[in-house]
């Protein structure tokens, strides 16, 4: 808009997709603590996608690549590609998407199998 050229020296990303900068560890503590001491569950990065729990059944199938049928999962207002955490139990699988015209959940990504 300037019809300039522009710089940029430093950038600082204080917030992203829901974690915050005062969230972080130095990398000094994770040298201390060690990696595993400063990792996050997992599910905190999809915590703002809707939950299904699914049967130990249905948790198989999804994790062997199959879609879950919308009517067996009880689950009302689905928005056509709303993406869900999928659990079993108090694990999370995985994330999946809606697919409207086959009344399914279909895989987006598997991240734990049970």
């Amino acid at each position: 808009y300037l019809g300039c050229g522009a710089t940029l020296t430093e950038l600082r990303r204080t917030y992203a997709s829901g974690f915050d900068i005062n969230d972080c560890v130095s990398l000094d503590t994770v040298k201390e603590q060690g990696v595993e001491g400063c990792i996050l569950n997992e599910e905190i990065a999809v915590s703002h996608l809707r939950a299904i729990t699914v049967t130990e059944k249905q948790a198989i199938r999804f994790c062997n690549g199959g879609q879950l049928d919308f009517e067996r999962l009880k689950i009302n207002n689905i928005e056509p590609n709303e993406l869900f955490r999928i659990k079993y139990s108090d694990k999370l699988l995985g994330v999946g998407v809606a697919d409207s015209d086959k009344n399914e959940i279909a895989i987006k990504c598997v991240i734990n199998k049970i």
